[in-house]
């Protein structure tokens, strides 16, 4: 009995961690509108814009492993984990896409 108890308890403590792992801040999605050495501007699909400002504790995710700020570019899609600081945004981590597949001949079978 004990040992359930205990595991339901980190189940419970597991599932409520990511939505307090930013800090409660934003969550920016949509393409770089404007990109500097210390901000991150994101064009949101319905056309607002969101900064961020970039730090040196900034995290940056390309694919499925680390980027860097040299990776970025306008126009490219991108998740902006944020936090609130002072009266603007922080961003904590920066994930862009990693390399496109290519989707066509080869995936319908044309090995042309």
């Amino acid at each position: 009995m004990q040992s359930r108890t205990m595991m339901l308890a980190m189940l419970l403590g597991l599932s409520s961690s990511p939505a307090f792992a930013h800090g409660g801040g934003a969550h920016l999605k949509g393409t770089i509108s404007g990109l500097t050495a210390d901000h991150i501007t994101v064009k949101a699909a319905d056309g607002h814009e969101v900064e961020a400002a970039i730090t040196e504790q900034t995290l940056f995710v390309r694919g499925h492993t680390a980027g860097k700020r040299e990776d970025l570019k306008q126009g490219d899609r991108v998740i902006v984990h944020t936090r609130k600081k002072g009266s603007g945004l922080e961003a904590v981590e920066i994930h862009s896409g990693g390399r496109q597949k290519k989707i066509g001949a080869r995936l319908l079978g044309d090995e042309r």
